[in-house]
């Protein structure tokens, strides 16, 4: 039997102009399949960006959105009958560019894909998770391998992202953890020892502080080739230096570094795509956060926005704002609580 869904659409790239709310039938579920009946959607600059068709690989048409909380409302299988009616959470792979995304009311996902939201967070807090948390752990874990030894400097430390892998990083007890951000916060975040959002070159000051060829990981969550040519004076040299990129704001993806300075101390810069990720192991790194958002070991350090999913004007307006990041906080479509 087909579903219906309500759900942002775009036939063509370039514009918020091409964005439609309609009404779209879902297949009927195949076997290992489940309803997603979603209750959030976060909202991720790489939503934005896909509908202004800064991406080559996005195809149309297309609902956009990657990351979402919702209930299981029917499986395929008898035998996956225990997962209908539990709060889930998801994010991961090529969803919202290549295959429908989750800017929509209900959804269709695999069941290896599915993951019990914590308890703790709101449908709200958990759909703000999953694309931020991913990046983190790919940019710590997969990518810049953190080890205690290392001295990280996170780049938009206070962002989604940002404040995910200070986070993931206090986990793995680096021994120093340094981070920059466009605004200084009202109080200090708990996992940056020193505050250089107020600083031009956190580069002169982490020199001035004793650090200068020894920090060993910087983690660019925000996108400014400016802010990397600077810190590329007190990164470790002789191959030690790693830096991960992940964003640039420039539409044709063009950015400036100094190579001279980048390859006379052999740095290494790793290039983060999330979409290497695809949603079963986004559903397991997922399992893997539950447990410590419960026990509070690890926080939402952004404040979380509801957007109500109700008019394309109020939709464009969170793009637009998203785009511009002129909201400090994270945007989170909610979902109408009627069945279509």
């Amino acid at each position: 039997m087909t579903k219906v869904a309500r759900a942002l659409r775009f036939a063509s790239v370039g514009s918020f102009e091409n964005l439609r709310l309609d009404k779209v039938e879902l297949p009927s579920l195949k076997s290992g399949e489940a309803y997603i009946r979603v209750k959030a959607s976060g909202i991720n600059l790489s939503d934005v960006v896909n509908v202004l068709g800064w991406l080559p690989f996005t195809t149309t048409p297309r609902t956009p959105g990657r990351d979402f909380a919702g209930i299981v409302e029917a499986v395929a299988d008898s035998n996956h009958q225990e997962w209908v009616g539990k709060e889930v959470w998801g994010t991961g792979g090529e969803v919202g560019f290549t295959s429908d995304g989750a800017h929509a009311s209900l959804i269709k996902v695999g069941i290896d894909a599915l993951s019990e939201k914590p308890k703790n967070l709101s449908f709200a807090q958990a759909a703000s998770v999953g694309l931020p948390w991913l990046c983190a752990h790919l940019a710590v874990h997969t990518l810049a391998q953190v080890k205690e030894e290392d001295n990280v400097l996170i780049i938009g430390a206070r962002g989604a992202i940002g404040s995910a892998a200070l986070q993931l990083c206090s986990q793995i007890k680096a021994r120093n953890i340094f981070g920059t951000y466009s605004k200084s916060p009202p109080e200090a975040t708990s996992h940056i020892p020193i505050d250089l959002s107020i600083n031009p070159s956190p580069a002169r000051l982490l020199s001035d502080l004793g650090f200068r060829n020894k920090l060993t990981v910087v983690i660019d969550a925000y996108g400014s080739d400016t802010l990397l040519n600077d810190v590329m004076d007190i990164l470790s040299p002789e191959g030690r230096g790693r830096i991960v990129v992940m964003a640039v704001h420039n539409k044709d993806g063009h950015a400036s570094l100094n190579l001279r300075k980048f390859y006379a101390k052999s740095l290494t810069l790793l290039g983060l795509s999330s979409s290497r990720m695809n949603p079963t192991e986004g559903a397991r790194m997922l399992d893997t956060l539950r447990p410590h958002f419960e026990n509070g070991t690890f926080k939402l350090e952004k404040e979380v926005t509801e957007v109500p999913f109700d008019s394309v004007e109020r939709i464009v307006q969170a793009y637009q704002e998203t785009l511009e990041r002129s909201n400090q906080s994270k945007l989170v479509f909610t979902m109408p609580n009627v069945a279509e």
